[in-house]
């Protein structure tokens, strides 16, 4: 009786889907919104990702700084980095330095930070808000 109980609830569950939203029909990015929509609560974040990678300086990496020790900030940092394909990104666990000197260094080897549950320093340029969960900071965006 238990057992068929659990295998009712995994079925009702599964049909829910991922943090009770499905995938609004089978698009290529159906499994991407549906993650970022529980993550941000905005359905558009691969879209609106896509526009602000193509805006930026081809070969250069994308650098994702995530606060250290927050497992929360993992999965957003990995969704933002599998979005970023193929342009090469680099996950790290840390608080950066707010100096104008700082964002200098970074704007040599990188196209744009990304800040996953933290927001940027002031002394870096205006970025893009997705939800809480992150904010795109290009660092060089090409004409």
């Amino acid at each position: 009786m238990l057992l068929a109980a659990m295998a009712i609830v995994g079925v009702l569950q599964m049909r829910r889907g991922i943090a009770g939203l499905r995938p609004h029909g089978p698009t290529a990015d159906a499994t991407s919104e549906t993650i970022f929509a529980s993550l941000t609560g905005q359905r558009d974040v691969p879209r609106r990702l896509a526009a602000e990678l193509a805006r930026l300086p081809e070969g250069r990496p994308v650098l994702i700084l995530r606060p250290p020790n927050d497992f929360l900030s993992a999965l957003p940092a990995y969704m933002v980095a599998y979005q970023s394909m193929p342009r090469p990104a680099v996950i790290r666990e840390l608080q950066i330095v707010d100096s104008a000197a700082a964002v200098e260094e970074l704007r040599r080897s990188f196209a744009a930070i990304v800040f996953v549950r933290q927001s940027p320093p002031p002394a870096f340029p205006a970025g893009q808000q997705f939800g809480s969960s992150f904010t795109f900071v290009p660092l060089g965006v090409s004409p």
